[in-house]
Order: C-alpha cells, then structure tokens, then sequence
C-alpha cells in the first residue's frame, strides 16, 4: 500500500514523502506531471526526522524535486504527483493547507542616495564618427575661455559597457530578483545600480573640472547611444553631432587608420544610425552639422553655435577663426573634395559591403552617391537644430 502526500509545490520544486508500506525498506520512484506533460522523476529517499518520529519506514522517504524549468504560479498548484505500482498509477493526495499568518510587509527597495542628477554642470558633448569634423569643432569650443576638456575623451562611453554588463547581470538573476523572493537581489533593484553608475560619472565631472562648463569628444557610436542617458544625468548637456558623407568620411579614415574597408563602413553606419535612434530624444538640446557646412561655412557655423550655447560676440568670432584656419580632417587631399561613387575603384565586394552598410543611412540622411553630395543641398540640410 502507497501512502504519502505532495505536501507543496512553488515554481520551481515539488516537496513530499512517499512509502510503500508493503516494503518500508524500499524507496519507491515519484513521477511529476503537469497536464499531459511528463515533468520528470525522483526517487523518496531523503531523510526527515518528523517521518522518523511518526515512524514512516525509518524515515528516509522524504523527496524533493526541481522542475526542469520555473513554472507559472497556477501550474505549480496543478502539478500531481504519482506512483508506479506495476501497471497501475497511484496519485499522491496534496496535503491540505495549513492556514498562514498574513506575510510581514515587504522591505522597501533600495534606492541610490548619492546624486545621480547634476543640473549645476553644462557640459557640450561633441558625438559622430571619427573623421566627421569632431576635432575641428572640440578644438574650437576649446579656445574659449569659457571651457575646459580634452581634445579626446575615450573614458564616458564606458557608461555603456557597465551599463550593458549591469543588465546582463539582472537578466541572468531573473528568477532570484523577483519581488518576494527571500533574496538580497531581490531588494536591489536595477535603477539603484544603474542610478550608482549615474553617480560615478556624476562625480568624475566635478573632481575633473574646476569649470560647469567642459567639452567631450568620443567619436563611436557608444557616446552617441548614450546622449540621452547624458541629457538625465546633466539636464543642461547639450550635443553636437558632426555627420559627413560616407564616401568621404571612408576616404579619410582609410588614409589615417589603415582599417579594412568593411570595418571604416561599419563604424560610420554605426555613429549614423545610433545618432538616428536618439535624435528625437534631444529635441532643444542638439545640433547638427555636416562637415562640408563647416568647411564652407565657419562663420555660419559660429553664429549658430553662439545661439545654440548662449555665447558671447567675441567667442562668435574666435570660433569662427579657429574653423576658418584650422580646417577640419586634414587628411584629405583636399578639403571641399566632394567623392563620386562610381569613381572610387570598389571592388565588387566592397560595393556589396557600401550598398549593405551604407546606402541606407545615406539614403536617409538624404546623401547622394555623387558630387551633389546631397540631393536636398548642404546649404539647407548641413545646419539643423535638433
């Protein structure tokens, strides 16, 4: 005779005991199904002294079974248990509940008390593709008395590694942060650890510059991505994207950097299309320039900036200076050289890898493939406030 109960099941194990009492030195095999589903076997062997006291065979006939996968709260209460006695099936009776006490109320989530926020900082971030300009305009807004930087970043985009890693983390520990769950994790929140890298960077600012006012260049797509995460953590940040063809772009990089050509196409595609997922994120806070505006246009440019960042008459002037004689990506051959497709020698797999990778951003960026450069005119589409 089977006798035994399926005393709980949660998402993730079923618990009970299980005898046969023909055979109490035996221990017998738990089959767990739910539905017409086959869940799995375990063996009753485990021992619990209640069973002893009460005398259930020697007591070593408790069991415990994991689930393959966590189940749904509502299938973990139709789980049923079963016993194999020659051809014939005995269920196990679930043990009747026993009423609870009302559980404690849940301990708050954590919540970062350190400034993640800094409205205090204004800080001008320079975002686009290397050889896009960005050298030009950073080294220009340095020649203000007003700002303070680099001409190179290469340290904020790690927000985006940390930030990457931190949610591959709580991915991985889904099960175990779940509200309820009798876990630390489970406590701590994403956004408190998200919030704590906010205040990292939040922090580097005011240790890194004695000035509110400090320019950042890091030409990849990782700064770009992470521009509106920036406008949160300094809600005065304003952005500056630098954008240029793709056929000229290409030209210089492969004259600096010696990439092969698919990675110089990838690395533009990617500035231009993460720039096209955050652009509407930064309305009143972002400008955009093509480096052909730049190159034709520094007092133009200068104006617009000085609107744009609220400067004075003498900085209009100094800018416009610096980008008059210190023209941008001076790699090229020459600097208002305007490219032609067909003209460039592409091999039959370096034009698959232009037309895959960068057609569609030039397309939408309204880009031609030859000297018109773009189809809407650079003196309309190369100066646009975000």
């Amino acid at each position: 005779m089977i006798r035994g109960f399926l005393e709980t099941t949660d998402r993730y194990q079923a618990h009970g005991w299980c005898v046969d009492e023909a055979a109490p030195d035996r221990h017998v095999e738990v089959e767990f199904t739910l539905g017409p589903r086959q869940l799995g076997r375990t063996t009753a062997d485990i021992f619990r002294l209640d069973l002893q006291q009460n005398s259930i065979g020697g007591g070593d006939h408790a069991f415990t079974f994991t689930f393959p996968q966590p189940l749904e709260a509502e299938q973990a209460q139709n789980v049923r248990a079963r016993v194999m006695i020659g051809e014939n099936a005995v269920t196990l009776p679930r043990l009747p509940a026993e009423p609870r006490p009302a559980p404690p109320a849940p301990t708050p989530s954590l919540r970062f008390g350190a400034d993640a926020v800094d409205e205090t900082q204004r800080p001008v971030f320079v975002l686009g593709a290397a050889r896009s300009g960005t050298s030009a305009m950073v080294g220009a807004l340095l020649r203000l008395e007003r700002y303070a930087g680099q001409a190179e970043g290469h340290i904020l985009d790690l927000l985006a590694h940390l930030s990457l890693a931190t949610s591959r983390f709580y991915s991985l520990k889904h099960d175990d942060a779940q509200p309820g769950r009798n876990t630390m994790i489970a406590q701590v929140p994403e956004d408190y650890v998200q919030a704590g890298l906010d205040h990292i960077f939040v922090d580097l600012a005011r240790q890194m510059f004695a000035t509110p006012h400090w320019v950042e260049k890091t030409p990849n797509s990782d700064l770009v991505h992470l521009a509106p995460r920036f406008l949160q953590i300094w809600p005065n940040a304003r952005f500056i994207f630098m954008r240029r063809r793709s056929l000229e772009n290409i030209a210089s990089r492969s004259r600096k950097f010696h990439y092969d050509y698919a990675r110089n196409c990838q690395e533009w595609g990617n500035a231009m299309k993460a720039w096209a997922s955050v652009r509407d994120k930064l309305a009143g806070s972002a400008i955009e320039l093509d480096q052909m505006i730049l190159s034709h246009q520094p007092e133009r440019v200068a104006t617009a900036l000085t609107d744009f960042l609220t400067l004075d008459p003498i900085d209009t002037r100094v800018i416009a200076e610096s980008l008059r004689h210190e023209r941008p990506q001076r790699t090229a051959t020459t600097m208002d050289d305007v490219l032609d497709l067909e003209s460039q020698g592409l091999s039959a797999e370096q034009l698959a890898v232009f037309n895959k990778i960068c057609k569609p951003w030039m397309d939408l960026f309204g880009y031609t493939t030859d000297s018109q450069y773009h189809r809407d005119g650079i003196e309309a589409s190369g100066l646009v406030l975000v």
